[in-house]
């Protein structure tokens, strides 16, 4: 019985996000406008389809990235666009430093980029400080609405605890001509290039946290989320940070020899 107990809190240890209470941090309105996920008017519907996953999730927003507002969050969620038509002010060297830093030191971050046409002359600065950092690239506009197609079914972002999903509604996305490191997890029809990227936490060194990039903002404003587009955003937060800390896993190989022994007895 107790060796059973000791499984049940080896369990409760490595649980995804979804069972632990956890802090989102974004763009406060100045930065990020009505759009900001974490903050904006119009992206309340998207964010409440995040605090209907996440019991108990809390939300920080912050004019500037700094190692201290990073330092306080579980995970980033920023996208290049204020409105449909605005970009944000681009990252600076020192923002960007910051967050490649703390995603090597095991932040975990969520980046929704866009067409490079959508604020004009600005939108390809605003896309590119924010993937700069993790070796892409991004261009291109696809007019009207256009779908993503899942080439990666089997990756926990299309297949998660939050729902399955072989595809996803964009709205004038953009798509990625380098994606670093990274995995393509989906693909816009529209220029047969990736659309969705993941890399796995330990992508960026050992202890380093995930991070996942959509070539499109518009489905984080409301009346423009689709279901497959909130599966793979909700999956997507268990796919960044849901790594066993290593003590966790040095107490799961102590539970796993003790259960080797046992059953050599």
């Amino acid at each position: 019985m107790k060796f059973c107990t000791k499984l049940l809190f080896l369990a409760a240890v490595m649980a995804p996000l979804g069972a632990q209470a956890l802090t989102i941090g974004g763009w406060s309105t100045t930065r990020g406008g009505s759009g900001s996920i974490v903050s904006g008017i119009d992206a309340s519907q998207f964010r409440g389809g995040i605090e209907a996953a996440f019991a108990g999730v809390m939300f920080a927003n912050t004019d500037t990235l700094t190692q201290q507002f990073l330092s306080g969050i579980d995970v980033l969620m920023i996208s290049s666009t204020v409105s449909g038509n605005q970009a944000i002010t681009p990252l600076s060297t020192d923002e960007q430093n910051a967050l490649a830093s703390w995603v090597a030191s095991g932040g975990c971050a969520i980046i929704y980029a866009d067409n490079d046409t959508f604020s004009g002359a600005g939108s390809d600065a605003a896309n590119e400080s924010l993937i700069d950092p993790f070796g892409m690239d991004i261009s291109g506009t696809a007019n009207n609405a256009q779908h993503l197609t899942i080439t990666d079914v089997s990756n926990p972002i299309a297949n998660g605890a939050h729902g399955a999903t072989t595809g996803a509604m964009y709205l004038f996305p953009g798509a990625f001509d380098s994606i670093g490191t990274g995995t393509s997890v989906g693909v816009v029809d529209a220029f047969s290039k990736s659309g969705l990227v993941a890399f796995a936490p330990g992508s960026f060194g050992a202890g380093s946290g995930g991070v996942v990039v959509f070539s499109d903002a518009s489905p984080t404003f409301n009346g423009f989320t689709d279901d497959g587009f909130r599966i793979l955003s909700l999956n997507s937060i268990d796919y960044v940070c849901t790594v066993p800390e290593p003590a966790s896993l040095a107490i799961f190989g102590i539970g796993l020899a003790a259960l080797r022994k046992r059953r050599t007895k």
